[in-house]
């Protein structure tokens, strides 16, 4: 029991010599002394109660920034209190963990830190926290390191981009599980100094501009007859004369179809002294052509033009014409040649539409007829009913009429299938067909 009592009192002379805490710091030792000696025990302590043996954090005051939202906020808890030594049996672990830390002098700005320490203790670690500030500031800010998973004794913690906008200080606490403790890198009065340093901007020189060194001279001079025309399907030669006095390199003829945006490129040859030559393919004549040539002189100087991409020579594309008319020489007289008709006469066909339209005609005739045995009944019926008359003459009018309708009907009806077989077994001819190409203007007769 006086082991227990004298070990609470050194525990809380050491917490009001070290941090100079206040009288109820004093009155919270004091009171854990009493506690100690009544029970002859340690006594349970809350978890969010800090060691005994260690000094008082700094006052949980606001700070005077508010973290930001992605700073941890570690609960800082005490440990366990050291048991009594039972009699006979080995000292009790008195000493504080072996902290070891390698300070964070600089760092950039707005770049979240990692601050690493090695902490080791034969009890085992309970806590390692971070205690930080913005420099000139009262308050620290505590944060707590997490252990790695791999190197044993190994901590580290991750201090938020947001606080990387100002000088920092900051000092580290551990504790053992026996409430050993703390060990610290720096101190609550002479905390780590942590510059933030400016982004270094390496700004590049100007590039040298390097122009080559040609000779002086000029792109050669092209002459071109613009090729206003080209028939379909056919290929065009592009002729013309380039002269310079440093020589021709590289002439060339740039050509696309009238609304494309892309230039196709086509080499040109010399034919002799400065003639050159280029030939568009068949190919490519379906359609209206832009074009252009450009040459270089033998050291790059150019290009030069005739014609270019914004004021290209335009070659239309044109259907060829039809062949002339073929002309005979009559006795002086020059007349159009008269030519036999590509086929042969078909009078059957003729006949086949002349018995349609007689056809026609009967089923026209049998119409009236019907139309006028109607009327004549309905004569008969109306006289026959209203006025009480039986009027033969209307009767035999309607008869009559019906008698012709029904002739008639048969006739065009007889005819109409007749016509129909001939105008399906002799086929159509034309028997004038205009010469082509004439526009019009005549007509080449045939012979039937």
């Amino acid at each position: 029991m006086h082991v227990t009592m004298l070990y609470a009192a050194a525990l809380a002379t050491a917490l009001l010599s070290a941090r100079g805490a206040s009288a109820a710091h004093s009155s919270t030792a004091t009171a854990f002394a009493q506690d100690a000696k009544a029970d002859d025990a340690p006594p349970d302590v809350p978890p969010d109660v800090p060691p005994a043996n260690a000094p008082a954090p700094p006052e949980a005051k606001a700070p005077d920034a508010p973290p930001p939202a992605d700073a941890p906020a570690p609960m800082v808890t005490r440990p366990p209190i050291a048991p009594e030594a039972p009699a006979g049996a080995d000292a009790v672990d008195n000493d504080p963990p072996t902290l070891a830390h390698t300070p964070v002098t600089h760092a950039p700005r707005s770049k979240a830190l990692r601050i690493d320490t090695n902490v080791t203790d034969p009890a085992g670690v309970f806590q390692v926290v971070l205690w930080i500030r913005k420099a000139g500031m009262s308050d620290y800010l505590p944060m707590k390191f997490v252990p790695d998973k791999i190197a044993s004794g190994q901590y580290s913690v991750e201090v938020p981009t947001a606080l990387m906008s100002t000088n920092l200080e900051y000092y580290i606490e551990a504790y053992d599980n026996l409430g050993n403790g703390p060990a610290r890198a720096g101190a609550p009065e002479r905390p780590l100094p942590l510059k933030i340093d400016e982004p270094v901007v390496v700004e590049k020189p100007p590039e040298k501009i390097i122009v080559p060194n040609r000779p002086k001279g000029a792109p050669p001079a092209i002459t071109h007859s613009a090729i206003g025309k080209t028939l379909k399907g056919k290929s065009v030669e592009i002729a013309a004369r380039l002269k310079g006095e440093t020589g021709v390199s590289g002439p060339v003829v740039k050509f696309r179809h009238l609304g494309d945006t892309d230039w196709k490129t086509l080499p040109m040859g010399n034919i002799g002294g400065a003639d050159y030559t280029a030939t568009i393919p068949a190919s490519q004549t379906s359609k209206d052509i832009e074009y252009y040539l450009e040459a270089s002189d033998q050291y790059g100087n150019g290009p030069g033009r005739s014609g270019g991409p914004e004021v290209p020579y335009l070659l239309r594309a044109e259907d060829e014409p039809p062949p002339p008319p073929k002309v005979v020489d009559l006795g002086g007289k020059r007349r159009r040649a008269v030519e036999s008709a590509p086929f042969k006469a078909n009078p059957l066909r003729a006949a086949g539409y002349f018995v349609l339209a007689a056809s026609l005609g009967s089923l026209t005739f049998a119409a009236g007829e019907s139309y006028g045995a109607w009327q004549a009944n309905e004569n008969y019926q109306h006289t026959f009913k209203y006025e009480g008359r039986d009027d033969a003459s209307l009767l035999k009018r309607a008869n009559e009429y019906g008698k012709r309708a029904k002739t008639f009907a048969i006739i065009g009806a007889s005819t109409l299938v007749v016509a129909i077989v001939m105008l399906i077994v002799f086929p159509d001819h034309d028997d004038v067909a205009p010469a082509a190409g004439s526009g019009g203007d005549g007509a080449v007769l045939f012979r039937f």
